[in-house]
């Protein structure tokens, strides 16, 4: 099953019109949404082979991804920056940007969503795009994911959550 995650209402035409275009190119693109049991504001997507443009959208959400193989180009306000793998992203709620795979060679990549009120991240901050490479982050965004798509008591999940994004405040 094909899933796409918050996009403004007018991007509902175009939902449906990358899925035409996906399966007329039989491309093996996959992008999946996965809710976690018990905590409602945080969600985990997953693009495997993702090598279609993704023209200007937002999200509601914080949005902070890793790319696991491939390229992604992501433009935010007309500046476009180029992540590699184990390059870490972020995408700040309802900022517009556009996502395309430079030489329309397949990237992969997780994102988690947060609710930025449920963690208590003030709607004044706002972060800059990348993170720079950093072993300790991204270890710790690993293990995060890893956690939370485990069978850990919920506890142990959440306070996860909080500690990494402490981590990563004071970057910003």
């Amino acid at each position: 099953m094909f899933y796409l995650f918050h996009f403004t209402s007018v991007r509902k035409c175009w939902a449906r019109d990358y899925q035409e275009r996906i399966m007329k190119k039989n491309i093996t693109e996959k992008l999946t949404v996965k809710k976690i049991h018990g905590i409602p504001y945080i969600r985990v997507i997953r693009g495997i082979g993702i090598i279609n443009e993704f023209p200007a959208h937002n999200h509601k959400q914080l949005c902070i991804g890793i790319i696991l193989t491939g390229t992604r180009a992501m433009t935010f306000g007309g500046d476009t920056t180029t992540y590699k793998k184990n390059d870490m992203f972020i995408i700040n709620p309802e900022q517009v940007h556009t996502c395309t795979t430079p030489g329309n060679t397949p990237h992969s990549y997780i994102v988690i969503t947060l609710d930025t009120a449920a963690v208590n991240i003030t709607e004044n901050i706002f972060f800059r795009n990348i993170i720079a490479r950093s072993d300790g982050i991204c270890a710790g965004f690993t293990r995060l994911i890893s956690v939370i798509e485990s069978g850990v008591p919920l506890l142990e999940k959440e306070s996860l959550i909080h500690s990494f994004i402490e981590i990563i405040l004071p970057l910003y």
